[in-house]
């Protein structure tokens, strides 16, 4: 017989009053696994936590500066981490302090930390002294220099200057960053009665007075140098170049630092010419301007209105630019021609030089053409060698675009050097510093050369020494020589003062005669010092002055003007 079977629902089962109830074994089994069950749970949640907290730091601190996030700031015992997907490391600016959040991954678990960055260390700088004009207001940032902080710095007075007088003001300029730190910086603010920016249009009249501000008087204003003694400015001059031109005022004996900046808004002026060129040649836009006026420099541009390889007239727009963006356009008329004049060539003459020297075939050698602006020129020296005395053919060939072609040959004479170039400059060095002063122009030192060759250097008939370099070296050094001694002897001192100087010499139809050509910026002039002239004056001049100078000794200084067609 079956037992009843109790039935242990909750409100079911109540035992019997007065009677003991018996306890059943089996009760016991589901409470036990329960609790093994929660036993079990909470040992793999502490495990779980245990091993995800010993991973990663979940809170890090750092100092503000030139960092890089990595995710291995973050690992603790070398655990391996990695930033989540969704993170990215420049979310996190270590120059601005607070904290972010960065999530991390390592192994299977996901991790939020924190980055907290700081700035504890004060701002850096030097003070430096101001100057501003009464009634401006000041900016603290203009008293402070090599400002240096990891995180942003704010200048600003720790008690606002008064400007309302002119005088020396004693400041103090607060440096504050990000991290709330704070430097102080003595400095000295000097207000004055001037204008520190005067602001004024190329090419005006300008006065020391236009610096005064129209509410100040100054009993007492001129220019000073950096030691503060009185100096001449040409303040006109300035104003001809766009751009900011620094002055020093001394006003009532207030030293005041200005700059004047002058403005160009006037666009060039520019006078054009018409133009004739050959078909197919280069035309550039210089070659249609006649004169251009303005305060900077200009560039120039052309455009066409037909194709450059066709014979006809056209007409072109020349456009000019300052340094400022100021514009002007202009017409002209383009004539382009067959071509069939070779280019000349010119500044080609014998060379004498020396064994084992390497030689500047196209030195102060140039070709001209009547219609291509940049004729090619080239030169032929295949039969010299250079490590051997003799003479030697050298041909120059000059082709322009339209294909006509002409040459020139001259000689090249090579000889064994006696006196070396390095003794002959250093004696003319010496010399010329003797007579040539800093404060001289380039014209007063060619006169100045003329004059010590005429004083010290005596005219003695001989053979002509072929050996420039020996032939100067004996004018320098004995001070006497016939013509081509005197040549070389100023072409040394010429060159030792940075004068640009050329060689030239007479049609031989009596006798033959060597002087110099000189050019400072001027074009070519005739230079001779020969002591034998001593009747005429022939430094620096031109070819007409000279042709009759020459008058009194026979026509001495007839040369062929195709020849050297490039001379004044």
């Amino acid at each position: 017989m079956k037992k009843p079977q109790l039935d242990l629902r909750p409100g079911k089962w109540k035992p019997k009053k007065g009677k003991k109830v018996k306890k059943h074994r089996r009760l016991r089994l589901p409470v036990l696994l329960s609790g093994c069950v929660l036993l079990l749970a909470a040992a793999g949640l502490i495990t779980f936590f245990a091993v995800k907290n010993s991973r990663v730091y979940t809170r890090v601190e750092v100092e503000a500066g030139d960092l890089t996030l990595v995710p291995e700031d973050f690992s603790k015992n070398g655990a391996p981490v990695s930033f989540d997907p969704s993170f990215s490391p420049d979310s996190v600016d270590f120059h601005t302090p607070g904290t972010y959040s960065v999530k991390l991954k390592s192994g299977v678990f996901h991790y939020t930390a924190s980055l907290t960055v700081k700035d504890t260390v004060p701002p850096s700088g030097r003070a430096v002294a101001g100057m501003l004009s009464r009634g401006e207001r000041s900016d603290p940032s203009a008293l402070v220099a090599d400002v240096k902080d990891e995180t942003r710095v704010t200048v600003s007075f720790e008690t606002e200057p008064d400007t309302a007088s002119c005088g020396v003001r004693d400041v103090t300029v607060l440096l504050t960053d990000l991290g709330g730190n704070v430097t102080k910086l003595p400095a000295t603010l000097t207000v004055i009665p001037l204008y520190t920016v005067l602001v004024r249009e190329a090419g005006g009249q300008l006065t020391p007075a236009d610096f005064i501000l129209p509410d100040c008087s100054v009993a007492e204003l001129f220019p000073v140098g950096d030691d503060g003694s009185p100096a001449q400015v040409d303040l006109a001059a300035l104003t001809e170049s766009a751009g900011d031109h620094p002055l020093r005022f001394s006003a009532d004996g207030l030293i005041c630092d200005c700059v004047l900046r002058v403005k160009d808004t006037t666009p060039p002026v520019m006078v054009l010419r018409d133009v004739t060129s050959a078909v197919g040649a280069e035309v550039e836009a210089a070659l249609f301007v006649e004169s251009v006026q303005d305060a900077g420099s200009v560039s120039f541009t052309v455009s066409f209105t037909a194709p450059l390889d066709q014979t006809g007239t056209q007409t072109v727009t020349i456009r000019g630019v300052d340094d400022s963006g100021n514009a002007a356009v202009g017409k002209a008329t383009l004539t382009l021609v067959p071509d069939e004049e070779p280019p000349a060539i010119l500044g080609a003459e014998n060379i004498v030089s020396y064994v084992g020297k390497a030689v500047s075939y196209l030195s102060g050698v140039w070709a001209e053409d009547a219609l291509d602006p940049k004729p090619s020129l080239t030169v032929d020296s295949g039969a010299v060698d250079l490590q051997k005395e003799g003479v030697y053919p050298v041909t120059y060939v000059a082709t322009d675009a339209a294909g006509n072609r002409s040459e020139k040959q001259i000689t090249l004479t090579l000889l064994t050097e006696t006196v070396s170039e390095a003794d002959v400059m250093a004696k003319a060095k010496e010399i010329v510093s003797s007579i040539i002063t800093p404060d001289m122009t380039p014209r007063d030192k060619v006169e100045a050369i003329y004059r010590w060759m005429k004083k010290n250097v005596a005219y003695r008939d001989g053979a002509t020494i072929v050996d420039w370099q020996q032939a100067a070296y004996q004018g320098l050094t004995t001070h006497r020589g016939d013509c081509s001694v005197f040549q070389m002897t100023s072409r040394a001192l010429l060159t030792a003062a940075g004068i640009e100087n050329r060689l030239i010499d007479t049609v031989p139809y009596y006798n033959v005669h060597y002087w110099n050509l000189v050019n400072i910026g001027e074009g070519w002039y005739h230079f001779d010092a020969t002591s034998f002239y001593d009747k005429q004056d022939f430094c620096y001049v031109d070819s007409a002055t000279l042709a009759e100078r020459s008058v009194h000794y026979r026509r001495s200084h007839t040369f062929d003007p195709a020849r050297f067609s490039y001379v004044s």
